[in-house]
């Protein structure tokens, strides 16, 4: 009997190829714990291209689900930016620049409930694609002064930071999530 070198299967001494894999014999047995390859394995299994188009298609969809998700929803843009600003904003910086402005604003003899702002720090501007757009809200005898900064579109919905002194609470408090005492993030979603 002659034993396959590569599957390990028994033949006829007068076989010339094995019976169990199809494996050209050479009528010697190999030494054990080796295999020989001497000839071709037709039931060797081959990856095909219809094997592996399916699974590469498959982890595509589940990559552009995840991006789909993770930057391009409101979800997932917002919660970018608020992770952006608490690694690139110095929230001392940020309050300072705010109660600057409720200063200036609150001196002023006009009679209006908020005032635009003009300019913003680079830290801010460069927060976002968007542009920042921003009021001032004077102190008054129920609540302190801040400042709202605005980014977003009206066609997806706004988020940004609310910036008063330590004291500020915000009074819409329902769609904001406390930074630092004083300084909100705050959201407003348009599905």
């Amino acid at each position: 009997m002659k034993r396959c070198g590569y599957c390990g299967g028994e033949n006829a001494d007068e076989a010339v190829s094995c019976t169990g894999c199809g494996t050209t014999l050479n009528g010697v047995a190999p030494l054990v714990g080796t295999t020989a390859k001497t000839g071709t394995n037709p039931q060797k299994r081959r990856i095909m291209p219809a094997q592996i188009i399916p699974v590469f298609v498959g982890c595509l969809v589940v990559a552009t689900i995840w991006y789909w998700q993770t930057y391009l929803t409101y979800t997932g843009e917002v919660s970018h930016f608020e992770a952006k600003v608490r690694r690139h904003v110095n929230p001392t910086s940020l309050q300072s620049w705010a109660l600057n402005l409720v200063a200036l604003c609150s001196t002023s003899q006009v009679a209006e409930t908020s005032f635009p702002v003009r300019t913003f720090p680079d830290y801010l501007a460069e927060l976002h694609k968007l542009p920042p757009v921003g009021w001032v809200f004077p102190a008054n005898p129920g609540q302190p002064g801040y400042v709202r900064v605005v980014w977003g579109s009206g066609f997806r919905g706004h988020w940004g930071l609310k910036i008063g002194a330590t004291n500020f609470t915000d009074p819409y408090g329902t769609s904001s999530e406390l930074w630092l005492p004083g300084v909100y993030f705050w959201r407003d979603y348009r599905p």
